[in-house]
């Protein structure tokens, strides 16, 4: 009789079942300790100037006319690229938003450059053809491309990118403004438009958007 156990209390808890919860337990401190030094170190995500669409769509192609003759929307892939829609008449926004975007142009690494280019889009085709175009965007810089084309062109491609324009104070049939939207839209090196970057962005974030144009060719490198 001596030698069972009769009082009810258990016995010594086996050892190998104490060796198994040991182990799970330093496992998962060892995990913890891990997760921990890797959120410590990880680099954190870029934060760009703007707010970057959540849905990256591949912008389709499009033809219109420069001095130099029809340039394609995919013979510019591999690069940067910033479109503005504006109009060589507009007194205030566009060589307001031009002088900024060559500003920021400016603040760019000179290899950079090469891989960045700055396009501006007429909504004025009835006045701005494309010898005027070049004319304009080369005030601002020899490295700007100036577009335009028919009505119809130019309003197809205005509406891809929720661009809105119209005409407004018309005194005589050449004599007139027009309303228009008045953002710039950034595509990464594989044509997908990434970025819109507005007035403000444009007035007060100058090194950052240069930081970002930086970015996107580094990480579409």
């Amino acid at each position: 009789m001596s030698g069972e156990n009769l009082g009810g209390a258990p016995g010594p808890r086996p050892r190998g079942r104490l060796w198994g919860l040991a182990l799970a337990v330093g496992a998962l401190v060892v995990a913890a300790a891990g997760f921990a030094l890797w959120a410590l170190l990880r680099p954190a995500p870029y934060e760009f100037a703007s707010q970057p669409l959540s849905n990256l769509t591949t912008a389709q192609d499009f033809t219109l006319e420069s001095a130099s003759g029809p340039v394609t929307l995919s013979s510019l892939d591999g690069k940067v690229v910033l479109l503005f829609f504006g109009y060589t008449h507009c007194p205030d926004v566009c060589p307001t938003e031009m002088m900024q975007l060559s500003h920021i142009y400016g603040l760019l690494d000179p290899k950079d450059r090469e891989r960045v280019q700055v396009a501006m889009i007429s909504v004025d085709p009835a006045r701005d053809d494309a010898a005027v175009m070049q004319s304009y965007v080369h005030a601002f810089s020899p490295a700007f491309l100036g577009l335009t084309g028919t009505p119809d062109r130019i309003a197809a491609v205005a509406k891809q990118y929720w661009v809105s324009y119209q005409k407004y104070d018309q005194t005589a049939p050449n004599v007139y403004f027009v309303r228009h939207t008045a953002s710039v839209y950034v595509l990464n090196p594989q044509r997908q438009l990434e970025l819109i970057y507005n007035s403000d962005d444009l007035q007060n974030r100058q090194q950052h958007i240069a930081d970002d144009l930086h970015h996107l060719l580094l990480r579409g490198s």
